[in-house]
């Protein structure tokens, strides 16, 4: 099915129709946020060597609740976004993002209400991130956020930015807050995952001490 924007330019949006989703999968065989990245990236490359890896756009994104072909580009640039900052010696920033209460908020309010808090959420971050930055959504309520050639300082202050857009955001769907855990990197000299892995410990330190909260830490070469 193809879409014309409002600039006139024409973008294709596929469906998938499958038994089994990838979050099916991911939930049931991989337990931690870059288990699920490998996975993502092993589904990656079956599908550029098929030939059906399309450009996302903010439209296509937005449809949280659907996009699964999107979510893989988006993972895929994210991807390629870390090599490079490895390959020139960057420093970057990974988030990683985890809706609270969002399981609650489904089984109250059905998972129509869940999805429009998954859209809002996408809408934020989309529009509070430079252009060079990326997101992937990683689960059903988990997103992954990557900010290459960035200092400390403004990480941190994106990180609370965007958790401060999303409190306010956010609080039309009740119980419903985010949790960020950001790991800063002076040099991008490790793997992906391994990035990944680090924020997403710090994610599970900031729930610890309780629901809408940021913890962030830096990791000087």
């Amino acid at each position: 099915m193809s879409q014309r924007s409002r600039d006139g330019s024409l973008h294709h949006i596929f469906t998938i129709q499958r038994t089994m989703t990838f979050h099916d999968l991911l939930h049931h065989e991989c337990g931690t946020g870059w288990q699920r990245w490998s996975l993502w990236c092993v589904c990656i490359m079956a599908l550029t060597v098929l030939g059906v890896i399309q450009t996302v756009t903010e439209a296509n994104f937005a449809l949280a609740s659907a996009a699964l072909l999107p979510v893989l580009t988006i993972a895929w640039f994210c991807e390629r976004e870390a090599q490079r900052s490895r390959r020139h010696r960057h420093s970057m920033a990974v988030i990683f993002l985890d809706l609270d209460h969002f399981k609650q908020l489904n089984d109250t309010q059905g998972h129509g209400t869940g999805d429009l808090a998954l859209q809002e959420t996408a809408k934020v971050l989309l529009s509070h991130l430079r252009s060079i930055d990326c997101v992937a959504r990683l689960g059903r309520d988990e997103f992954a956020i990557l900010l290459p050639a960035v200092g400390w300082d403004v990480a941190l202050q994106t990180a609370f930015q965007v958790a401060a857009v999303l409190r306010t955001r956010l609080a039309r769907f009740p119980p419903v807050t985010a949790s960020l855990g950001q790991a800063w990197f002076s040099e991008a000299d490790r793997p992906f995952p391994a990035m990944l892995r680090a924020a997403e410990e710090l994610l599970y330190q900031a729930k610890k001490t309780g629901s809408d909260t940021v913890r962030s830490q830096r990791f000087d070469t």
